[in-house]
């Protein structure tokens, strides 16, 4: 019995839920927020789909900017220069 009472007190050790932003339901603020908040590896997806979204709503300015650091991020990952090639060999 004391060792029932004695497990149940001690408790587990829980992980700690992953972060999760407040959706705010604009498409273009939640994806900005994203962006910024995101994972390094996950940080081109998001720009793609915040691109996506502004372009849906003419927000070409903005668009442009994360389509242009996207294609910047995957240029130094698959281009031709001596570090991609080294990252390259990684894999």
């Amino acid at each position: 019995m004391l060792a029932l009472v004695a497990g149940s007190l001690s408790g587990c050790a829980t992980p700690s839920a992953p972060y999760r932003p407040p959706w705010t339901g604009d498409a273009l603020v939640d994806g900005q927020h994203a962006v910024s908040n995101a994972p390094p590896k996950d940080k081109v997806m998001w720009q793609m789909i915040t691109a996506r979204s502004a372009l849906f709503q003419k927000n070409y300015d903005l668009a442009e900017d994360l389509l242009d650091d996207v294609l910047r991020s995957i240029e130094n990952r698959y281009g031709k220069d001596k570090e991609a090639r080294k990252s390259r060999k990684l894999f």
